[in-house]
């Protein structure tokens, strides 16, 4: 492209940063660009992510958002006492239960069902400022709060603004192990609306085999897929299914074919999960470059046939969809 880095911090045309502040947008010509787009954080940030779908809940219908898991933010004292509650309500009940067998023996220490539940309600806490697998936590049981109450990493709530989720207990897996898979996409317009998605995305797979015994959530690479913590663990890695891997990784488009040429994909599958629709109402503040606020709906194409291409996207308020 011919560019080089600037040595001049204030000599550029092009910025990647982390953060950018809105008072740093209204100091920037009209020719320089910045990867961040302002209001992003309403879907980007895990806390405000569900706040936001809880809302869409609230307005519409869980039918809805289904694909959501129950969650509360800890930084809302009432939040926290619902949360709380979970497990004041299952320890009543185990105790009540011995006590109806009259044994002192401790509690059930069995496995999450489908989605979490079942022995012991099953809980993944996460803080929205972190990354590379820090700021994540299991709760399996009321003590586990109090310890995350007395945490310096999460606490006070306040301040870190912990999102604790139902954890998925039912995840595919590869070879035995967890893994996530992850999809690379640039925005590049908000209006118009644009955006472009990388022909292959990335299987992040989890060092150790996966388990959902109380006492797997003590090892987070069981759980977390992070690289960072992951690598010291990935030589001598062994992935038993006949799959090109490299480390801890797999390319999406080979875990596709692998699953096409072991398992076959019906054709209503394959047509629903061509497209990965987002229905995501965001409303993002851009008035220093419009003085107006946008509704976004993306349809994100995940055929790969080119090594960029643009995604078929519909620009509309969100309430057109809901009926569809």
């Amino acid at each position: 492209m011919g560019m080089e880095e600037s040595a001049d911090p204030n000599v550029w045309d092009i910025l990647w940063v982390m953060r950018f502040f809105k008072v740093e947008f209204a100091k920037l010509a009209t020719f320089q660009k910045v990867n961040y787009m302002p209001g992003t954080s309403e879907i980007c940030r895990k806390d405000l992510l569900h706040r936001n779908i809880c809302k869409y809940k609230e307005r519409y219908s869980d039918e809805d958002f289904k694909f959501w898991p129950e969650g509360f933010n800890l930084e809302e004292e009432e939040e926290l006492e619902k949360f709380m509650d979970i497990y004041r309500a299952r320890k009543e009940g185990v105790e009540a239960e011995h006590s109806k067998k009259g044994s002192d023996e401790e509690g059930p220490s069995g496995q999450p069902g489908d989605r979490g539940e079942g022995d012991f309600p099953l809980y993944i806490v996460k803080k929205p400022f972190s990354s590379n697998g820090r700021g994540v936590a299991f709760v399996t049981c009321l003590q586990d709060i109090h310890n995350l109450l007395e945490d310096e990493a999460f606490s006070p709530f306040s301040k870190h603004k912990p999102l604790a989720q139902r954890y998925i207990g039912n995840v595919r897996l590869i070879g035995g192990f967890k893994f996530t898979v992850r999809v690379y996409v640039a925005l590049t317009s908000v209006d118009p609306l644009r955006a472009y998605m990388f022909h292959d995305g990335l299987l992040r797979i989890c060092s150790k085999k996966y388990s959902v015994d109380k006492a797997s959530f003590q090892d987070s690479t069981i759980h977390n897929d992070s690289y960072e913590l992951n690598s010291p663990f990935s030589e001598g890695f062994v992935l038993d299914e006949d799959i090109q891997y490299e480390g801890l990784r797999v390319s999406l488009k080979t875990y596709i074919e692998f699953v096409e040429r072991t398992e076959g994909i019906p054709e209503k599958v394959r047509e629903t999960c061509t497209f990965i629709y987002l229905f995501l109402y965001a409303y993002i503040s851009i008035s220093i470059f419009l003085s107006m606020s946008i509704y976004i709906c993306i349809y994100v194409c995940m055929r790969p046939l080119a090594s960029l291409r643009e995604i078929k996207l519909l620009y509309h308020p969100m309430d057109r969809f809901l009926n569809c």
